[in-house]
């Protein structure tokens, strides 16, 4: 039998999400056999419930599967550190840095920063994500209400990125983009696919901000493709040769955070750009 306490971080997480956060190594199907044969208790009491929502002292029992303790290595870290405080850390990151899925990824830096234990269902999380070829700012989450909270509203958020391209006129872009897989690349097109909706700004250094309004992946760098002034060092998508790709995740501001989160409202954070 296991025997867990809900902590603050899995208040407000529904059961089956809990289960599958603890038991990472058990198959989903070995876990929905657990509800449909009620080996779960919750406070004493058995349930097949999935979708009852945990508050924090609840005790939950789970009989007939062995639970082992994920592990997290320590691992170097390589970004900046633009804010940080209770409920959220915001890094700069490095070009050439990929979001997850390694054991040197900017999720197990962050990891290693925190010096985090699992303790509970909850692991802290990036709200959104950049590319491996795209330096600049990425938002994390430290609690779990932040994480709901943030991914529920990021739609609202301001985020612009600075980019080097030879593009020479100020303008909006409304397009659709679509996926081609054969190339693995994203394509604008007047007829086909999701809106998407770029804010383009011609600075005086030579650089251009860009304002994504609909936030889908690839986005400023498909529609500097369309307009013909793909992004220095993009090759995939048209730009010449170079040491990187030049775009930067350059400054994000938050808005319609309620609770606990309100003060970050209008908040603004910025990174330095070196290209």
């Amino acid at each position: 039998m296991n025997l867990f306490i809900a902590k603050l971080n899995d208040s407000g997480r529904n059961l089956l999400k809990f289960l599958e956060q603890m038991f990472k190594d058990v198959p989903k199907s070995r876990i929905e056999k657990l509800f449909r044969k009620k080996d779960i208790k919750i406070n004493g009491v058995r349930t097949s419930d999935k979708k009852y929502i945990l508050k924090e002292n609840d005790k939950i029992e789970v009989y007939g599967i062995e639970h082992k303790v994920q592990k997290f290595n320590r691992t170097k870290i390589n970004f900046d550190i633009v804010f940080e405080d209770e409920n959220i850390l915001i890094v700069n990151k490095p070009e050439g840095v990929v979001i997850h899925g390694s054991d040197s990824s900017l999720d197990m830096q962050v990891l290693s920063h925190l010096k985090y234990e699992k303790n509970s269902s909850f692991i802290p999380s990036h709200i959104g994500r950049i590319d491996k070829v795209t330096s600049g700012i990425v938002v994390y989450g430290k609690n779990y209400e932040t994480v709901k909270q943030m991914n529920q509203n990021i739609h609202k958020f301001e985020k612009i990125y600075r980019a080097i391209s030879e593009l020479n006129k100020t303008q909006v872009l409304k397009m659709k983009i679509h996926h081609n897989e054969i190339d693995k690349k994203e394509y604008m097109s007047k007829f086909y696919g999701k809106d998407t909706i770029t804010n383009f700004k011609v600075l005086e250094n030579g650089e251009i901000e860009a304002q994504i309004i609909t936030g889908r992946k690839h986005q400023i760098r498909a529609a500097l493709e369309y307009l013909k002034f793909p992004i220095k060092g993009d090759v995939k998508y048209g730009g010449i040769p170079s040491k990187r790709v030049y775009l930067h995740s350059y400054k994000i501001t938050f808005h319609g955070l309620v609770g606990k989160l309100e003060y970050l409202n209008n908040a603004s954070f910025k990174t330095e750009v070196y290209f």
